[in-house]
């Protein structure tokens, strides 16, 4: 199984790659590669010397690692067009390449949140739950879209990533927006207190009020601005909590207390080991499973073949272990949600609450980031962000647990091409460090802004951009491949033999 980006929009679009490309002169070939007069093949200059588009090539890289890293996403979606048009890299070069960069950006993201606690609660910010009930479908449905991708045509291919890109772009904006507004109204409502004897400053407030005054003042589902530093829940609230409890159960305040603050107490490690017990084991399963079935671009280590009974009784059995999953994962969330709810636990405004319905409703829509990240190329995290958000999920718990999902799919894409040997390893290592450079600065400065302004949706408008510049860049390249294809009788407009 391919993730994300092993068969790519821009694979399916460039329909001959440039190392077939016959050549008997250095004019024949694109800028920065040359010709091998004894082959007859175009081939790309090494690293050093540095050509002038490269050094800015470069910066791109490490301005968009700092952007898309902010913003909870990998940034592949824009790393990847940009290094065709600026670096004049063969699609197979640029892919595992890319998988370097977002690789080693996305860890330094995480690293940099993950001890990093909730805004209004004692947790992290990283919210593991999301990740444990997400990964399985997923990982499933890339599985389903890199088979879908092998037959369908590029111009279905660039179709539907137009419309995911430009229905992010839209719900990315409006979030932003929505939030942006929210934030003007809490800083409105905390300078007239500030200014007023009869009213109690805003600073002093806890999360559960400033909340309420955001949803009396709006009713709009919408996510709310976070207090940019950490501030202890009000033990009042809880308290009242657990009266109000005992009344409906009869039991104890004792024995619901003591219950209560081993969940507290689990919650506010700053990291959870068995949950990303389950993560790891979930994608160790997927790993394993892609080399044993293969697909189009890989050999089976089973030595089976494309579409014989043996591949598809093994994906049919893929199929049932991951839905199992997801069903298991998702009784532990909702039998979790329902103990935490009967000892009176003191939620945040913006929790998930892990409903049957909310369950199925994220599974649902993990399969489909996963199953248009292998069809159209569309990053999983960059769908399962603005899903996060739409359901009311604080911008920097969002960011945050969007970078581990950025790690697990980008880890497997390198891990398969590591094995295939097309790992350029000069360029993987120099845009490697500028990737690392940007990721941390972005973090933290995005960070410090936020924390500054008190102003969350600064998040939400970096990963706006990143879906913008992707989409500009992606059409542009896209548009140039499809005039030079049709020039040279090239273009294919029907569908092939998916097997």
């Amino acid at each position: 199984m391919r993730l994300v980006f092993l068969i790519l929009l821009i694979a399916a679009v460039q329909a001959q790659n440039k190392y077939s490309q016959k050549c008997s002169t250095d004019d024949d070939c694109d800028p920065l590669n040359s010709c091998n007069t004894k082959l007859g093949k175009c081939y790309h200059k090494d690293l050093w010397p540095l050509e002038g588009q490269e050094w800015a090539g470069t910066f791109l890289v490490f301005l968009m690692s700092a952007l898309s890293n902010a913003g909870g996403i990998g940034g592949s979606s824009i790393m990847i067009p940009f290094l065709l048009l600026i670096f004049n890299f063969e699609t197979h070069m640029v892919t595992p390449i890319v998988q370097v960069i977002i690789l080693s950006g996305s860890i330094v993201a995480v690293g940099m949140k993950v001890r990093l606690r909730h805004p209004t609660r004692d947790r992290p910010l990283i919210l593991y739950d999301i990740i444990m009930l997400e990964v399985g479908p997923m990982l499933f449905g890339s599985a389903v879209g890199v088979f879908l991708n092998i037959g369908f045509p590029w111009w279905l291919i660039l179709s539907i990533f137009c419309v995911i890109t430009l229905g992010l772009i839209i719900i990315t904006f409006i979030r932003g927006f929505l939030l942006y507004r929210k934030e003007t109204k809490v800083k409105k409502i905390s300078h007239v207190n500030v200014n007023s004897q009869d009213t109690v400053e805003i600073d002093t407030l806890d999360g559960d009020n400033k909340n309420d005054i955001i949803e009396a003042d709006d009713s709009e589902k919408d996510p709310v601005v976070s207090r940019p530093e950490n501030q202890p829940d009000n033990q009042t609230s809880k308290d009242s909590n657990l009266i109000i409890v005992e009344a409906e159960t009869g039991r104890p305040i004792r024995d619901i207390h003591t219950e209560l603050q081993k969940i507290y107490k689990f919650e506010s490690q700053w990291w959870h080991p068995s949950r990303v017990f389950v993560v790891f084991a979930i994608f160790s399963w997927a790993v394993v499973a892609a080399f044993i079935r293969g697909d189009s671009n890989t050999e089976s280590i089973a030595g089976w073949e494309l579409c014989t009974k043996d591949f598809w009784g093994f994906f049919v059995g893929f199929m049932i272990s991951m839905a199992l999953i997801g069903i298991s994962v998702s009784t532990y969330l909702n039998r979790r949600d329902k103990l935490k709810e009967s000892l009176g636990y003191d939620f945040d405004t913006h929790d998930l609450r892990w409903t049957v319905k909310q369950c199925a409703t994220f599974m649902f829509f993990s399969f489909m980031a996963g199953f248009f990240s292998g069809l159209a190329g569309v990053g999983g995290a960059v769908i399962l962000g603005p899903v996060q958000l739409a359901f009311g999920v604080r911008p920097e718990v969002s960011t945050g647990t969007s970078s581990c999902i950025v790690i697990l799919t980008s880890t497997m894409n390198f891990i398969l091409f590591l094995k295939a040997g097309l790992v350029t390893v000069n360029y993987s290592l120099w845009l490697l460090a500028f990737s690392v450079t940007g990721s941390a600065l972005g973090v933290f400065v995005v960070k410090k802004l936020v924390d500054k302004f008190g102003r969350p949706s600064i998040m939400v408008f970096c990963l706006g951009t990143v879906y913008i510049s992707a989409f500009i860049l992606t059409v542009t390249y896209n548009i140039r491949k499809i005039i030079k294809d049709q020039e040279d009788g090239k273009t294919e407009y029907d569908f092939k033999d998916f097997c």
